[in-house]
This record gives structure tokens, sequence and C-alpha cells, in this order.
């Protein structure tokens, strides 16, 4: 078996670019940096949906603590160290409540301008704003596959997985699928494989521009098994972290017994 770590990659605030990195760190709550902020509808009492609100992918958004850099559209650019306020504010995401700290600072009304909103940045735990597990984990062949069904190649970051994993070399290669209960070594870290993932319609969101520009969903729907609970198509596997540590780009990928 050869794999090797093709792609890692996370968004500090919710919903914006997927970004690729050369190495993140996976700590006991995901990837360290990934979704750590969130904003929040304080109107409606919930947070911003990306598939509601694909114009937040085409924002750039950096976190290197304690400084947040978000690059808009129109090549504004808002950068300062965050200073948390001693506001906390609980909120809707997706039926179960999470809780944050109000982020003062100009993050909030810039998106808010930009999104036509009344809006507040919050800072989440890690792992609060996630819809499954913190980790998410597809296949270099899997992407393939799919995509000589749809007739076009797939850019990895339609997927927002965590990790990227290059399997091609591997003739004997397991599905994901099969992956569930077993762990995976990826680089100095190793996850525990839960459940796959089930897909909705940010998949058709361009992970650049934030329009909607895809039919993988569709193709998806007619090839791909469905999750039982929610009915979507599934699509590669979540996992919990049980041993933190580096991942980098290029490092080995290993399924254990």
């Amino acid at each position: 078996m050869t794999w090797t770590v093709e792609r890692v990659g996370f968004a500090p605030v919710k919903g914006t670019r997927h970004l690729a990195y050369p190495a993140i760190t996976l700590g006991t709550g995901g990837p360290v940096g990934d979704r750590r902020f969130c904003l929040v509808d304080p109107g409606r009492g919930r947070a911003l949906r990306t598939v509601q609100n694909p114009e937040l992918v085409a924002v750039r958004a950096d976190w290197t603590d304690p400084v947040l850099s978000c690059r808009f559209p129109d090549h504004t650019v808002i950068s300062a160290p965050v200073a948390l306020t001693d506001d906390q504010v609980s909120f809707d995401y997706w039926g179960r409540t999470a809780t944050g700290q109000v982020v003062a600072g100009p993050w909030a009304g810039a998106f808010g301008r930009y999104l036509g909103a009344d809006l507040l940045l919050v800072a989440c735990p890690p792992g609060d704003v996630v819809f499954g597990e913190a980790v998410t984990v597809v296949t270099r062949t899997s992407i393939d596959n799919l995509a000589a069904r749809l007739g076009t190649p797939i850019d990895p970051a339609r997927w927002r997985a965590t990790v990227v994993i290059d399997d091609s070399t591997d003739a004997a290669r397991t599905p994901e699928p099969d992956w569930i209960g077993r762990s995976v070594q990826i680089g100095g870290a190793t996850i525990s494989i839960t459940a796959p993932v089930a897909r909705c319609a940010v998949i058709d969101i361009c992970p650049e521009t934030g329009s909607r520009d895809g039919a993988l969903l569709k193709v998806l729907r007619r090839s791909a098994p469905r999750d039982e609970l929610y009915g979507d198509p599934i699509f590669g596997v979540q996992a919990t972290v049980a041993r933190p540590g580096p991942v980098l780009v290029g490092d080995r990928a290993e399924l254990l017994p």
C-alpha cells in the first residue's frame, strides 16, 4: 500500500474559502484553527449557513493567532489582532445550540456590508460548529471515479475535506466506506473513522468564486449510497482524532489493522 497526503486544509471562518496549507496540526478537537470563527445572524439566532450564503466562499480568511485577515472579492482586506469581548452568545447550529464569544473589531461590519445583513463574528470552541466529526477525508481515486462520470475534473477543494489522500497507485485500495470502525495514520496523527459524510449542495459551489456552477450533487445522487439518517448521498468519511499530531502534504497515510 502506498498512500500519501495530497492536500490538507480548512477554513478559519466557517463558510469562507477552504484553504490548502502545506501542513496542519490535528488537535483533539480537530484541525487547529479550523472554523475558529463563525458568523451569526443575531436576529434569527442562528449561524450563517454556507448553502444559503454561497458568497461566503469567495472570501479568503487567514488566521495566524492573534491576527485574522479577511480578503473580500473587491480586494478589500480587513486585518487586525482579534480581541474577544465578555459577551457570550448562544445560537442555533443546524438544530443544536452552540455558544461562542463575540469578537470585537471590524470583521462583523465588513461581512455584514458584503452580505447585506446585521451579523456578529463569534469565536467558537474547537469542533463546535461542525456538522458531524471534526475531520473529513476523501481519496484521489474516489474523486477521479466521480469525475469520470461527471465528464470533467473535480477540484478537491469542493469537498472542503480536512485531508485528501492520494491512493491512486494502490491497486488493492480499500474503499472509504470499508474504513469505518478502523483507524488511519496520517503523518504524525492517527484518526478513527466513524461514519460516511452526507453531502449537500455546497459541493456545487465554486470553491473560489462562491457561484453555483456545478452539477456534482446531481451526479452523486445517481451513483452514491444514501445516508441512512438524512437521505443525502455520501462521499468520503469523517473521523475523530485518536492521536494528535502534525500532517504535512506528502506525508505517508496508512489504514491500520
